[in-house]
């Protein structure tokens, strides 16, 4: 904290070593741009957003002296705090702690920070020397090794449970397709649709029973009109009811509608049934449950190769140890023998062989962007297009032959409402005898109107209901985007996935700092020994590397992860 105040006291004393973290930039007129402040260094934080903004608008020349970035911190908003401020712990019962200090890589011998020019300063490799490097090598580094080994334990047991749950993923994923479209569409009818199509169904079967009856009555009506009391004939003009015509062509349009159903709810069982399952598949080895899938396989040989990094550690301390034992020896033995008059030297003592650590390739996360993204967007794509390209034009389908079976039933209820209008002159004797036939016509047209307009009125819900269904279609897809995302693999534990890969880059960018010290140190020695082990140290800090690519390769980077 205060890291502008501590600069600004180092501006004016040259002489005064001064250390800041993500400092604020000092006030323009400060700093004068031709100096370069050697005796100022400021670290900034990987992941800090502040310090982000200041070195991408050019403000960072307002902070003098020299610029270290490095990689401590996690990705996340939640973290912004513990970012910019280089301590505290994050809320993870595994990752203790992202501190400044615990990733400003030190000299294991001097104790000087290892950055920039000439920050190493070779020293003498005695006993002392290679007895410090042992002792780093069996605490510090294996600890910081064993750190990477437990994130990734981690990260394989979220995986893990993510794979268990696939098939409530899917199920969760097919209902909420099927309980938006409840809470879209109030009729129970176009609810079943999703499923068997049973209410629907059995929706037009009642409709047909009363068209049945309904054609019935208008036979009846007809044999009325066709037959009048004889006294009655020569007064009479009326039109006789085409039942045939009408009725065949509306029991034709039922027809077409029930067949639409069935369709309709195969449409539906084909998406939720079969298309759902199969929207998360793809990665390497393409299969249905492709990102979790993809990290259980990435992960089991970064596992094996964390493991192979881990013995080559041990093995190097032993032999570090062992050098260093064999030199104090010799040179012991070497002084008595000089002392004593004795030429025999003893031979060499035992140093253990070296452990050749090879890294497995992966042949996982070789994609141009985050997976994940990858799936979401192709399976969303296809979600989208069964919708759109196969659903909507079976509902648009269903909906005209419903319109086309109102607009029959509507005609129906016209040519009963004329046929039963006809003309009549009577004389008073016959005005009894006239009621009474009128009373038995309009008793059947009132039936007969009766029972089409149910028939009419369920039509018409169903098709209003479908209506409704094909407007609210767009919405529906998209409410069922992050949904999908979250079924591809569980947001939270795919974001404590994340957390522990960049733990584990920070660990190893750490590592790979302290070897690049430990490779000067061993270098360019006289001693065959010294070369040999200098030869192993820089074969670690390749596995490093390796290790570090292929952990980056299924990581998503910091602009991703926030958003």
């Amino acid at each position: 904290m205060g890291g502008g105040l501590a600069l600004s006291v180092g501006v004016n004393n040259p002489k005064l070593k001064t250390v800041a973290y993500n400092p604020a930039p000092l006030p323009k007129g400060m700093v004068d741009p031709e100096k370069d402040y050697p005796n100022m260094t400021s670290y900034f934080g990987m992941y800090d957003p502040l310090t982000g903004a200041l070195v991408s608008s050019n403000l960072a020349a307002l902070i003098p002296g020299n610029h270290i970035t490095i990689q401590n911190g996690l990705p996340g908003f939640e973290y912004t705090l513990n970012n910019h401020t280089g301590y505290g712990n994050p809320d993870n019962h595994l990752i203790t702690n992202i501190g400044a200090d615990e990733f400003i890589a030190v000299s294991i011998w001097t104790g000087e920070p290892l950055y920039g020019e000439g920050a190493s300063v070779k020293i003498k490799l005695d006993k002392d020397a290679l007895t410090t490097l042992t002792d780093s090598l069996d605490t510090e580094i294996k600890d910081r090794a064993s750190l990477i080994s437990k994130y990734i334990t981690e990260s394989e047991t979220i995986v893990q449970i993510e794979a268990d749950a696939f098939n409530k993923r899917i199920e969760k994923l097919q209902n909420v397709l099927i309980e938006e479209i409840k809470a879209t569409i109030g009729d129970p009818a176009v609810q079943s649709l999703t499923k068997t199509g049973e209410a629907a169904k059995s929706l037009l079967n009642g409709c047909n029973t009363i068209i049945d009856f309904a054609e019935d009555l208008c036979r009846g009506l007809n044999q009325i009109l066709n037959s009048p009391p004889s006294q009655l004939v020569e007064f009479i003009t009326s039109t006789d009811i085409s039942v045939e015509s009408l009725f065949s062509t509306l029991r034709k349009e039922m027809n077409y509608s029930f067949n639409a159903v069935t369709q309709t709810t195969s449409m539906f069982s084909h998406i939720i049934e079969t298309a759902i399952p199969l929207l998360i598949r793809g990665g390497t080895d393409f299969t249905n449950d492709a990102v979790v899938n993809e990290y259980n396989n990435h992960y089991q040989i970064l596992q094996r190769n964390t493991a192979v990094i881990t013995s080559q550690i041990e093995h190097f301390k032993s032999q570090i140890s062992s050098t260093a034992n064999e030199f104090f020896n010799r040179d012991e033995n070497l002084k008595t023998n000089i002392a004593n008059g004795s030429g025999a030297i003893q031979g060499v003592g035992f140093v253990p062989n070296t452990f050749t650590g090879t890294i497995d390739e992966s042949p996982y996360f070789h994609f141009s962007t985050d997976l994940k993204d990858l799936v979401f967007e192709s399976g969303y794509a296809v979600f989208r297009t069964e919708c759109t390209l196969k659903l909507l034009p079976v509902l648009i389908g269903l909906e005209n032959v419903l319109t086309a079976a109102a607009v029959i039933l509507q005609g129906i209820i016209f040519a009963v409402k004329g046929a039963s209008a006809y003309a009549v002159t009577i004389t008073p004797d016959l005005t009894e005898l006239f009621k009474e036939f009128d009373a038995q016509i309009k008793n059947y047209t009132d039936k007969i109107i009766e029972n089409v307009d149910e028939v009419l009125s369920l039509v018409q819900g169903l098709q209003e209901g479908i209506a409704k269904l094909i407007m609210h279609l767009p919405q529906l897809i998209e409410f069922f985007q992050p949904y999908f995302e979250t079924a591809i693999f569980e947001t939270s534990n795919y974001k404590d996935v994340q957390l522990y890969n960049h733990a584990s880059l920070n660990t190893l960018e750490y590592l790979k700092t302290l070897f690049k010290d430990i490779i000067f140190q061993l270098s360019d020695n006289e001693s065959e020994a010294i070369t040999v082990l200098c030869d192993i140290s820089q074969n670690l800090t390749k596995n490093f590397d390796s290790l570090q690519k292929q952990i980056q390769c299924c990581t998503v980077n910091q602009t991703e992860f926030n958003k």
